[in-house]
């Protein structure tokens, strides 16, 4: 998604609504955990709800930000030696 329009179309008149649901679906998916398991993570102890709802909402969130800032370019080739990071950057448009 590269355009407002799609994420409002996305989010739907109730965005609240459509992130507890994205939320049910995936602690329906991780199985036997309960709601109250406690996830560590680098800004502490989170449950497994408030985890999954930040796993949910930040890859969108920096995502739409890093595209609105124009801080990817057209991905560029990169040598078959490339290093393990070097084909990630290369797909986002990054040089050496």
């Amino acid at each position: 998604m590269n355009d407002a329009d799609d994420l409002r179309a996305l989010a739907g008149t109730d965005p609240a609504a459509q992130l507890r649901a994205a939320v049910a679906l995936l602690l329906g998916s991780v199985g036997d955990t309960d709601e109250e398991t406690v996830v560590a993570t680098p800004h502490g102890g989170l449950l497994i709800e408030q985890f999954l709802a930040m796993a949910l909402v930040e890859p969108v969130v920096h995502g739409w930000d890093l595209a609105a800032i124009g801080m990817y370019a057209p991905a560029v080739a990169v040598p078959a030696t490339a290093d393990a990071q070097q084909p990630l950057l290369g797909l986002l448009g990054r040089r050496d």
